[in-house]
Parts: C-alpha cells; structure tokens; sequence
C-alpha cells in the first residue's frame, strides 16, 4: 500500500522538499548579507517546515 501512495504523490512531495530546500537557503543567504538576528531566521524556517508537514498531513 505505501509503495502506491508514493508513486502516485512523489512527484508533489519531491517538489515540497525542492521549495522547502530552496526557502531554507534563500533564508540563510538572505539573513546572513542583511545581518538579521537569528531568531529571525529560525522563526523564518519554521514557517518553511511547519508548511511542508501541513502539506504531508493533507496528502495522507
């Protein structure tokens, strides 16, 4: 049954972690050249991984 599930969302699940894997460097990049504090950062990739198991939980 997992087998199936993953061929048929794998494609979305894959893009989630390109998008999510982005945002995070983007993120990191971005903070470190404008000197943000590091919270800032971290409340930032939060954001990104809360998102990315909210988009899990509605796909299972």
């Amino acid at each position: 049954m997992l087998k199936y599930d993953w061929k048929r969302n794998a494609t979305t699940l894959l893009g989630a972690l390109a998008v999510l894997l982005i945002v995070q460097v983007v993120s990191t990049v971005t903070g470190s050249m404008r000197n943000w504090e590091p919270g800032v950062m971290m409340i930032l990739s939060l954001l990104a991984y809360g998102s990315a198991s909210a988009l899990l939980l509605v796909l299972t």
